[in-house]
């Protein structure tokens, strides 16, 4: 990954900060992004990488960090949309407010993201087709699920509803997105 870049959202802890881990050791520009600036500035050190504060669910906030990575190293490589969280509730005793909260954290959180992404993945690779004939190398869009989505798990409708959304979505980009060289993959 010596010369890549990767974003890794939802990155100050957990998952996301060993994600973060096994990039920055394998030699990528790694740019951790998330919510929590100290918790993100704290793991960009532990880790000799680049943290930056960003609310993902903000479009302003997420093409701000985008255009960070890009400025710092001139292109993105690889997004890891890892941001989520649980606010578990059984249904019968679930709202709107806390549904759309949990929904949206994980799942529009990964659309932004990719979206703000999309000039320096996609606009990239139709470039390098139209002037070589096919794409430099293959470029990643990684989102982070849950087992859960795919078995369910009692008072975690809003959080299963969204992984699995994160699942179709990670399918429909992979259609879109192949004959540009970009793989476009869940972990569950």
């Amino acid at each position: 990954f010596t010369g890549r870049t990767v974003i890794i959202t939802g990155a100050a802890q957990g998952i996301g900060l060993e994600v973060g881990r096994f990039f920055q050791t394998a030699g990528a520009s790694t740019f951790l992004v998330d919510y929590d600036g100290e918790a993100v500035e704290a793991a960009a050190a532990q880790l000799g990488a680049t943290g930056v504060r960003a609310d993902v669910s903000n479009t302003d906030d997420v093409e701000r960090a985008v255009k960070a990575a890009v400025d710092a190293t001139g292109r993105i490589d690889i997004i890891v949309n890892n941001a989520g969280v649980t606010r578990d509730k059984m249904f019968h005793g679930l709202d709107d407010a806390q549904f759309d909260f949990v929904f949206d954290a994980n799942l529009k959180t990964g659309f932004h993201t990719t979206l703000a992404a999309m000039p320096y993945l996609r606009e990239v690779a139709k470039k390098e087709i139209a002037e070589n004939g096919k794409v430099a190398y293959n470029r990643k869009i990684v989102f982070t699920s849950s087992v859960a989505a795919l078995m369910g798990n009692p008072g975690q409708y809003n959080y299963t509803a969204a992984k699995g959304a994160v699942i179709a979505t990670t399918k429909t980009l992979a259609r879109e997105l192949g004959a540009f060289g970009i793989n476009v993959n869940a972990v569950a």
